[in-house]
Parts: structure tokens; sequence; C-alpha cells
């Protein structure tokens, strides 16, 4: 009550505008109010404008019943998708994009933690707004840019804070994701959880446990990429080690995940690179992250960087060629971008020399430098030709060759490989093992 008492304050008290409303989503807004129904835009992009951001997407809020908006919509020639209807939502797609329109509602009872078992319509903005997880998402604008603002947010978007709207037990109850959504807003935004927030969250963790995984590494992402991703991470690690247990401080890997806290933020803001940066002391990097249903490739790829964490930096070409040949040439500057994070807060010598290592690849791939098979100025159908057996023999002095190359012992010239061959052919003859 006390925090409604607050809103009504703040509402009254409001007197900033938003701007930028795009025109295809205003003459949505202005469709739908014409027919009587009251529409505004709500949520996150009434924050970003408040924020001075260009949001991503526009969402509406309307009186009108998810028939009527669909109908409305049809008559003045836009097309419909019935994308939620159930809970009152319908897309229109203008020309300028995607508008989800979702009639004014409440929510009854969460029994999976995730969606309403049902919804009620209403004709009510602000009970409509009293639904929703947190205060700097509880705001809403009408065609002028008029700003509703109920519950503070505002004001807390002023003081950098995540609050939850109403008792934040309640939000996280029925609907858990909430906790790692006020976890991302907080990185996101570099702000801090509120306190009864922040105290709710971490009571409340556990029920995480319910969350489909692929909602989860959603949200995950948006948090790891977020300026302030360290510092939430370090504040509520007891969040994340529900998702990933594997990083708990007295688990095997838990150490490397507090030493890369500090450092975390200097990387480029990649979900992969951060993921790895995190995970490079867990034993099953894949298995980790194939329970929150991260696909193939961003397995293999945080895996692949994780077991090359202790590589020393190379500093000759052929050293830098070496390395690339074990894995893709993107792989190696991740791993480059790593070390130098890693190494810039503790040894600069070493970040350097990973700096370095870093240019050497590049002038590697410039000069199209041989480090891999298909590299290589001769192939399988020339030795062949040139003599060696069909067989193993090929592949093994295929690899010889591209070995001595690497080393920068021979060049990587058809007429020196051949002759090459013929000598190696000689050895792997007489040593076939």
């Amino acid at each position: 009550m006390q925090q409604e008492a607050r809103g009504r304050q703040a509402e009254t008290a409001a007197k900033a505008r938003i701007t930028g409303i795009p025109a295809e989503v205003a003459r949505v807004m202005q469709l739908l109010n014409a027919a009587g129904k009251e529409t505004a835009a709500v949520g996150g992009c009434v924050r970003d404008r408040l924020l001075k951001k260009q949001p991503k997407d526009w969402d509406l809020a309307t009186a009108a019943r998810p028939e009527e908006t669909q109908a409305l919509l049809q008559q003045a020639g836009y097309r419909v998708i019935p994308t939620g209807i159930r809970y009152g939502t319908v897309t229109a797609l203008t020309p300028g994009g995607p508008v989800e329109i979702t009639t004014f509602r409440l929510d009854g009872a969460y029994s999976d933690a995730r969606r309403p078992d049902a919804v009620v319509f209403t004709g009510d903005l602000r009970r409509d707004l009293a639904r929703r997880d947190f205060t700097i998402n509880a705001m809403a604008c009408n065609m002028q840019g008029e700003l509703l603002d109920c519950f503070g947010g505002q004001r807390d978007l002023r003081a950098g804070l995540i609050r939850c709207v109403g008792e934040p037990d309640r939000r996280f109850a029925e609907d858990a994701l909430r906790m790692m959504r006020a976890l991302r807003f907080a990185a996101g935004l570099d702000f801090t959880l509120e306190a009864q927030t922040a105290r709710s969250l971490r009571q409340n963790c556990h029920r995480l446990a319910m969350v489909a995984p692929q909602r989860l590494r959603a949200e995950l992402d948006g948090l790891l990429c977020g300026k302030g991703a360290g510092r939430v991470l370090e504040q509520d690690a007891q969040v994340l080690c529900v998702l990933l247990p594997e990083l708990k401080e007295d688990a095997p890997g838990g150490r490397a995940y507090w030493q890369a806290l500090p450092w975390l933020n200097n990387l480029p803001p990649q979900p992969v690179l951060r993921l790895a940066a995190l995970l490079h002391g867990v034993q099953d990097v894949s298995g980790a992250l194939a329970r929150l249903g991260y696909d193939n490739a961003a397995k293999a790829r945080v895996a692949l960087l994780a077991s090359l964490w202790g590589t020393p930096p190379p500093q000759r070409d052929a050293e830098v060629r070496r390395l690339l040949g074990r894995m893709p040439p993107e792989a190696f500057f991740q791993l480059a971008l790593l070390k130098q994070a890693e190494a810039f807060s503790q040894q600069e010598k070493e970040a350097a020399a990973w700096r370095g290592a870093a240019d050497l690849a590049r002038r590697v791939l410039q000069e199209g430098q041989c480090f891999r098979l298909k590299d290589l100025a001769v192939k399988g159908e020339d030795l062949l030709a040139a003599g060696v057996p069909a067989g193993p023999a090929v592949g093994r002095v295929l690899h010889a060759l591209l070995k001595r190359v690497i080393e920068g012992e021979l060049p990587n010239e058809k007429h020196a490989l051949l002759q090459q061959a013929a000598r190696l052919l000689t050895i792997i003859e007489e040593r076939p093992d």
C-alpha cells in the first residue's frame, strides 16, 4: 500500500513526456483510440525512451478485447497474427515492423511458475500495470506522449534501482524467470537491486530450477553481456549457481569463476567469451552448457577455449601457425582476447605477449601462410601421381609435409614439397609405425 501511495504521488508529479513514437505505432494507437478503446505504449519502450534510448520493440496495451483488436486492425488493412490470443495478445504487421498489442488484463494463479493459468480482461490500464514485474517496466504513455507512472518507475530510473511492483515474493512466485530478468536489467543498465527485491530474490532463487532451460539461457546471455555483469555476478553468485552448480565456490571449477569476475568486463560483450572466462575451470563444460540448452556450436567453442586456457602466448610465426592449425582462426583471436583480459589486471607483460600473438596471427592469415592441410601446395592426387602408393601412406606424407611447412623447414611450394615427399616415403616405408 505504501508503494502504491508513493506511486500515486509520483504519477501526480510526473511531467516527463515520451517522444519519438514511430509513425506506424502512433497510427495503430490512433486507430484503436478512435474506436473508443483506450490504448497506450507500455513497458520497455517507455522505459527506454525515458533513458534516451531507441526501443527495439514497441508494445501496446489496450482496452479492446483481442478479437476486437484483430477486427479493427484487419478492417484498416493490417495483417494480424494471433500470437498469444489466450492471453489477450495479437501482433499487427506494419510497414515499420511488428507491433504487439495486449488487452488490459489481470493474471490468475501461476501453477507452472511461468504463465498465468488464466487471465481476466479489464478496462483499467492502472490495474494492468500493477501486474507487471518491475517499476521501471510498469509505465505507460498515450498517443500524445503523456506519461502514466503509478509505481514510481521514473524515480527508480533516476536512482538506478530495480524494484518489483508490489510484493517481490509474489512477483517471483508468479514467474520465477523474473529473478533472472532482475539480474539482467541490473547488469544491462548497471543498476542495483532494491533491498527488498534483492532479499526476496536470494530467498527464492531455488525456484529457477522450475524454469525451462531455453528461457534461462536467453536471460543469462543478456546478463553476461551487461556492462555491470561482473558486479552483479559477484553480488548474486548464488543465483547463477542454481543454474550452474559447477561454479559454487567449493566446487572444483568454482575458484576460476571468482577469479574471472574482476576482469570479466574487459572482454567484448559476447556470451561465448564470457562463458569461457567463467567456466574455464569446470571439468565438463559441454555438459554444464547442455543443461541450459546451448547449441552444439556454442558448447564446442566454449569447451575448446576452456581446454586451451593454459596455453602460453605463441611468439614466433611457426608457433602461431601450429596453434591456428588446432582451431578455427576466430577461436584463436577469442583465446587471445580472453588471455589478454585475464593477464591485464595482473601481468601486463603476458597481456602484451597475447596482443603480439594476435598481430602475428593476423599477418599469417593476411599473407595466406600455410597452417592446414587445405593450404598445402600439394594434394593427395599430386602424391599419387608422384608415385606414393594409395592408402595410409598418402595421409602420413601430407601430415609430415604440413608439419615441416608450419615449422618453416620447407617452403609451401609444389616442387619442393614433392621432392621432400619422396624422402619422407622412404622413411615411412622403413618405419611403417
